[in-house]
């Protein structure tokens, strides 16, 4: 018993005196924190000057502020990501952060989102910066910011920042594919539908017309109606974008028939080839048999050859998309006739001509 409350009184020292540190490091990093905030907000006001800021470039300033993102401090990480938002006008120092080895925005995605709305927006708006150059883009999709972004999209105070980010996100071709894995199409097409003016804004259209250049983000816009929707707020007010987007729907199923029309004659040519070979084969056969019997064996080919075995031949798939456009090609057409904007008209006539 002595040695187990002895035992016990050591345990209880060293839990202590590992609450005591605990509470010593928590105090010190709050000091840091202040003072690290009141260095960067001296650094930001002395960064008004142009000189002294390309000063501060030279330095490898955007390395460091970078190191201060680990910071637990909501007000030190603004100061920060407000920094590195206007050093982000500098082409070297967006190619800085986009280092891997530096890592910028792998330390910007815990960011996203947070619970301080304006340290999210901040951040949105710094990517936003970032997301003009290709190397940031691939690295803002490998750290898990696509998925990310897609869900802000049904939170209404950081749309219009997010649509504009995936706008350049979804200008990259291996993107777009990956946009079809999430829910940004249902999202998308909801946000296009229930616009509540008559042209959809620039830049969700936009990011629609991107999106629509991948033949799986297509297949879904057509899902639940979709087409349908599309084509009539085309219809109803002659919006050139959308119709840009009806486009690219057209052009999809357009390239679908011509797939399965290639597949077709590949595999038609591969079945006559596989037959003449057999034919060659049956008539060397005839020959080194004495050419006995030809009349009867040539009969008795033709049957063997109609009952030719071709399953190992690659499957010619179906056209699903059948009847897609039927209901929509009347529509089409009045508005192409009674259409006074060139834009909306060069739209509609690429459309039409992909059927």
């Amino acid at each position: 018993r002595k040695e187990e409350r002895e035992r016990a009184l050591r345990e209880g020292g060293k839990d202590a005196n590992s609450s005591a540190s605990e509470a010593k490091n928590r105090m010190l990093a709050r000091r840091q924190d202040k003072l690290l905030f009141v260095a960067l907000h001296l650094l930001i006001n002395l960064a008004e000057d142009p000189a002294v800021e390309r000063k501060m470039v030279k330095k490898s300033l955007a390395t460091m502020l970078t190191q201060c993102l680990d910071r637990k401090s909501p007000d030190c990480a603004m100061l920060v990501i407000t920094f590195l938002r206007k050093l982000s006008v500098f082409e070297d120092n967006v190619k800085t952060m986009g280092d891997p080895e530096i890592n910028t925005i792998h330390h910007l995605a815990k960011y996203v989102p947070c619970s301080h709305d304006k340290l999210t927006t901040a951040v949105l708006r710094l990517l936003f910066n970032l997301s003009f150059n290709q190397k940031c883009r691939e690295l803002m999709v490998a750290a898990g910011l696509l998925e990310k972004l897609v869900d802000l999209l049904k939170k209404a105070p950081f749309r219009a920042k997010t649509i504009k980010i995936l706008y350049h996100l979804s200008s990259d071709p291996a993107t777009r594919a990956r946009l079809a894995d999430t829910d940004f199409v249902p999202i998308l097409m909801q946000l296009i539908i229930n616009f509540p003016h008559d042209v959809v804004a620039k830049e969700l259209a936009s990011l629609a017309v991107n999106a629509s250049f991948d033949p799986h983000v297509c297949a879904q816009m057509c899902e639940q109606g979709g087409l349908r929707h599309l084509v009539g707020r085309v219809a109803e007010y002659g919006d050139a974008l959308l119709a840009k987007v009806v486009r690219n729907i057209s052009l999809w199923t357009f390239n679908e028939q011509r797939r399965i029309t290639r597949i077709t004659e590949q595999v038609e040519a591969m079945k006559e080839q596989r037959t003449r070979a057999r034919r060659a084969e049956k008539a060397v056969e005839r020959l080194a048999n004495g050419g006995g019997g030809e009349e009867g064996k040539d009969d008795g080919d033709e049957d063997e050859e109609d009952e030719e075995d071709f399953s190992d031949l690659p499957r010619i798939p179906s056209y699903q998309q059948r009847r897609l456009w039927g209901e929509h090609v009347n529509t089409l057409l009045l508005v192409t006739l009674e259409c006074q904007s060139q834009d909306l008209l060069v739209e509609l006539v690429g459309s039409l001509s992909n059927f």
